[in-house]
């Protein structure tokens, strides 16, 4: 009996850590929403993963989730903006197979959009207002562009892509070896921005207001916990 008891109480325990760590995964502080643009830099570069859109080029064949060409299908993808956790660029990278639907999409029409949520983070209040992901208290960025797949490896943005996405995500080493997925980079070109970060409706902000902007702003700048 007593040995039991310990066991429930160590996996309660391990529970309780596991559910602390999902709660604290941005590796650097939520910038003040006083500085929109660095807020959106910051969930940009903190998120592990986006929702990208792409248009349905094949609904009755490998595409089969789309309801019509033209149509739209969404897909999670992995994103990097820099190399490692301490380098950011502002301009998300991705590793998308051409066997996947989404790269099939991309061959026909390269015109995306993809939304990072803050819910993703772990970082939105736990309960009241913005404890769900949609509400604009729990930042989320939407950005609309096109996507150019990088193969010439003397294309300098191929060694690039590839160096910031490994560092952020190191499994993708192995997906590279996958030689009948067909993986390569893809850089996008960012054409705008829809940023929703509190009430009264989203902010749609410039490209340059957005890329000139610190990712990890001065202490001044953090939000106040």
């Amino acid at each position: 009996m007593l040995l039991l008891c310990c066991t429930r109480r160590r996996t309660m325990l391990f529970g309780v850590l596991a559910a602390l760590l999902a709660q604290t995964a941005a590796l650097h502080p939520r910038p003040s929403k006083d500085h929109p643009a660095s807020l959106a830099r910051w969930l940009l570069h903190e998120s592990d993963y986006g929702v990208l859109s792409t248009t349905c080029a094949d609904p009755l064949g490998w595409n089969a989730g789309c309801a019509y060409v033209g149509g739209h299908i969404t897909d999670v993808v992995s994103v990097a903006d820099g190399n490692g956790t301490e380098h950011s660029t502002g301009v998300p990278r991705f590793l998308i197979p051409l066997m996947d639907h989404t790269g099939r999409n991309l061959k026909k029409d390269n015109r995306i959009s993809i939304t990072f949520s803050e819910m993703a983070l772990g970082t939105c209040p736990k309960s009241g207002p913005g404890s769900t992901a949609e509400d604009p208290l729990c930042a989320r960025v939407t950005m609309g562009g096109t996507l150019r797949r990088v193969e010439n490896k003397s294309d300098p943005e191929y060694a690039t892509s590839l160096a910031f996405l490994m560092a952020t995500h190191p499994s993708m080493k192995a997906w590279m070896q996958k030689g009948d997925h067909g993986f390569a980079p893809y850089l996008m070109t960012i054409h705008s921005i829809c940023f929703l970060y509190e009430y009264g409706g989203s902010y749609n902000m410039s490209i340059s207001e957005y890329l000139a902007a610190p990712a990890w702003p001065p202490a001044e700048v953090v939000e106040a916990a």
